[in-house]
């Protein structure tokens, strides 16, 4: 199977002082990988290889952030052709795959064309909502200075929504709080804004 190879060139000038010495095995490319997937978890098509400086560890990383995830990546010990180190994706906490997986799907890799679209979708439907929400809010704008930011709007439709509708949202709405804090601090902050409005709507009638 044809591997996509990234190679770097942060120490081209080491790569060339190994090959003038000719008592010394070369070092290539094609030997570093081939030692590398002597750990069974780098089998993705999509390899990083990075070469060390002066007689270092070379590291094979595999870049495959599409589904399933391959991003396992492993020291290769150019000396004696050994693996001394290896890092699992398998083995990341939670928080760190979540973060990983998140990042992945908001630049749209994660699932491909599909994952795409959605971002496409949810992109042109957030433009909407601004827009609506600029129209509404002109729709009941100040008449009169005494209310430069309009009349708050009704909040007895909560009460008309029901319960399997508003507690499944709260908790995903929680959830995501959670794994992404400044979403979530956006959210308390908004709520908080909006008790104080009613607060003082109630305190005015």
């Amino acid at each position: 199977m044809a591997s996509t190879l990234y190679y770097s060139s942060r120490y081209r000038a080491h790569d060339a002082h190994t090959r003038q010495e000719p008592q010394e095995q070369a070092i290539s490319y094609d030997r570093i990988l081939q030692d590398a997937r002597q750990e069974p978890t780098i089998d993705s098509r999509n390899i990083e290889i990075v070469p060390g400086a002066d007689r270092t560890a070379w590291t094979v990383t595999e870049t495959q952030r599409s589904f399933p995830t391959q991003v396992d990546s492993v020291a290769v010990n150019p000396q004696n052709d050994t693996i001394v180190d290896t890092v699992r994706f398998a083995d990341y906490p939670l928080a760190a795959k979540l973060t990983r997986w998140g990042v992945d799907t908001h630049m749209g890799i994660m699932f491909g064309a599909v994952n795409q679209l959605v971002i496409v979708i949810f992109s042109v439907a957030l433009t909407m909502l601004c827009i609506w929400g600029y129209v509404m809010w002109w729709q009941r704008r100040p008449k009169n200075k005494s209310h430069r930011l309009g009349a708050v709007p009704p909040h007895t439709m909560w009460k008309n929504i029901p319960v399997w509708f508003w507690l499944p949202l709260t908790l995903v709405a929680v959830a995501i709080g959670l794994f992404l804090p400044l979403l979530g601090i956006s959210l308390v902050l908004f709520l908080a804004l909006d008790t104080v409005f009613i607060y003082r709507k109630k305190q005015t009638q």
